[in-house]
């Protein structure tokens, strides 16, 4: 089951994420994946890291400027050295029966590039459950690129809850 967790930038979609590994851990529910939470310095927006949703061990992401050991650009943020080599490690390493958490899918993706050589041959085994997180822009063409794979969606628009979702995931979590 794939669900998808929808927002603009900025509606809290990578805190909701947040609470909602916590709240899995807590129900003794498994999680892979990482999100990437953004990075201030002095109020001004410098780029994002990533978050082992596991280990919630924390890297440097992307980063406004040049990237450490000439990664992709992606906007006006760098890759920052073999982070995404690792992100997708994170991905292919995950158990079968976890919940896989990618924060966030977006344009990169829907070009074929970032997350997306990990992520695509992962999506057609039925014993995976995801959660992604798609800005609301990006939404629509995530949900052609993923047609006719069983899908829910949850936008922040619509004040989810967390005990929401960790619900629709329980109901999808394949016991040993």
């Amino acid at each position: 089951m794939i669900l998808i967790l929808t927002g603009a930038v900025g509606s809290g979609k990578t805190g909701f994420l947040r609470k909602l590994i916590t709240y899995l851990g807590s129900e003794g529910i498994d999680v892979a994946g990482f999100f990437c939470p953004r990075v201030f310095q002095e109020d001004e927006l410098i780029g994002y890291d990533i978050v082992d949703a596991a280990s919630l061990k924390k890297r440097p992401f992307l980063r406004k400027g040049g990237a450490e050991g000439g990664g992709e650009t992606i906007g006006p943020y760098a890759v920052q050295g073999d982070v995404q080599a690792a992100a997708n490690a994170i991905l292919r390493s995950s158990a079968p029966g976890a919940q896989l958490i990618v924060d966030e899918l977006g344009p990169f993706e829907l070009e074929g590039r970032g997350h997306w050589p990990a992520l695509a041959p992962l999506l057609d085994d039925p014993a995976r459950n995801f959660l992604f997180v798609v800005r609301d822009t990006c939404l629509d063409d995530f949900v052609k690129l993923l047609s006719g794979r069983p899908m829910k969606i949850f936008s922040m628009k619509d004040r989810i809850n967390v005990s929401e979702v960790v619900r629709e995931i329980q109901s999808h979590v394949h016991s040993d």
